[in-house]
């Protein structure tokens, strides 16, 4: 080797490239510290009948930047909520989940770097209705960049059950 020169050996190049890489997603993360969009309002989402439909603009630069629209639907007889999930008018999952937990992340089929998580708060049941708040939190390779409320909803609905058993299923629920 000549002065100054630097030899590297397949194990040291091969931890150099996963210095760079982990630096790269340092980077990105630095410069896309988790921004929170939207205002949390109580009628931040379109509700009518048994369902309501929480839009917002996802704007992720170089990744993203499409409508995200949550569609939930009441199911009283499992105690469970319909979602439907899409990005850009392409539906990204349909799926139900328990009114206990609705919380639930997924992976964007088309966007493999993007993963998203539906976080639901302020969550209130009883026999005639379901009301609450939700968020979309975006990461970018496992880096979150982005909170957006998609917003609050109150979703009424019939239990023509419950009322001929004079029971409250929801009261599990609370």
């Amino acid at each position: 080797l000549r002065p100054g020169s630097i030899s590297l050996n397949f194990a040291s190049a091969n931890m150099l490239k996963v210095f760079l890489v982990l630096l790269a997603i340092s980077a990105f993360a630095a410069a896309f510290s988790p921004l929170t969009i939207g205002d949390p309002q109580p009628n931040g989402c379109g509700c009518g009948n048994d369902s309501c439909s929480c839009c917002e603009m996802l704007d992720i630069p170089h990744v993203v930047d499409a409508e995200a629209c949550l569609n939930l639907t009441v199911v009283p007889a499992t105690l469970s909520l319909d979602l439907t999930f899409s990005l850009g008018g392409d539906v990204i999952f349909n799926k139900t989940v328990s009114l206990e937990d609705p919380d639930i992340c997924f992976q964007v089929p088309y966007i493999h770097v993007l993963g998203l998580c539906l976080d639901f708060y302020y969550m209130q049941y009883s026999s005639n209705d379901v009301s609450g708040c939700v968020d979309l939190g975006a990461k970018v390779v496992g880096v979150q960049v982005v909170k957006l409320h998609l917003g609050c909803f109150n979703i009424p609905f019939m239990m023509l059950d419950a009322a001929v058993e004079n029971t409250d299923p929801m009261a599990s629920l609370r």
